[in-house]
């Protein structure tokens, strides 16, 4: 018998709000349909900076990720960050 995968990936588009140096800020969010990574844009005007980002296991009992970039952004000393999602809290380091 054949599994077919019935989830259907959505796209998400989100504004952020403006600060002083960018007024049209936001984040386009791309889950992959077959397992947990997908691509995440984060647009602040003057950049927008590409991730690829997968799930990761973690001896802690909730979510962890690491988002990769795919381009300079404006981080020039972190390739990657690595993200827990706790309940309603979230910490990332580079």
């Amino acid at each position: 018998m054949n599994a077919t995968n019935t989830t259907t990936a959505i796209k998400c588009n989100e504004l952020l709000p403006a600060t002083k140096t960018s007024k049209h800020n936001g984040i386009t969010f791309m889950p992959s349909e077959v397992a947990a990574c997908g691509r995440l844009i984060i647009d602040m005007g003057r950049v927008r900076v590409n991730y690829h980002f997968n799930e990761f296991s973690t001896t802690w009992d909730d979510r962890a990720f690491r988002f990769v970039k795919l381009d300079e952004g404006t981080d020039k000393e972190a390739d990657t960050y690595s993200v827990f999602i706790a309940g309603h809290r979230v910490r990332g380091f580079p």
